[in-house]
């Protein structure tokens, strides 16, 4: 029937508008790496990042023990784990 019609393409319409606009993501940092512990070798040897859950991505000096799950660079970081959370913004 014609009403028929009239409420699906109202509901449809209603779906569209609902679903396309931007929405945030508040499950947590992107990937796994971005959510491995921060380093804990004390020193001024290197300048790391890492990814902090509530700021996004920071820098930390660190001594010369080894490698770890952190980034090298700023840039690393941020395509990995930026936004942080709840700043994320991405469409439906």
């Amino acid at each position: 029937a014609a009403g028929d019609e009239a409420v699906l393409r109202f509901l449809v319409e209603a779906l569209h508008i609902t679903s396309v606009g931007p929405i945030k993501i508040d499950e947590g940092a992107l990937n796994a790496r971005c959510v491995a512990p921060q380093d804990n070798c004390p020193g001024n040897e290197k300048i790391i990042y890492y990814y902090n859950t509530t700021s996004g991505c920071q820098q930390m000096h660190r001594g010369n023990c080894g490698d770890n799950e952190n980034y090298q660079t700023l840039q690393e970081c941020e395509h990995h784990c930026l936004p942080a959370p709840g700043k994320q913004v991405r469409l439906a």
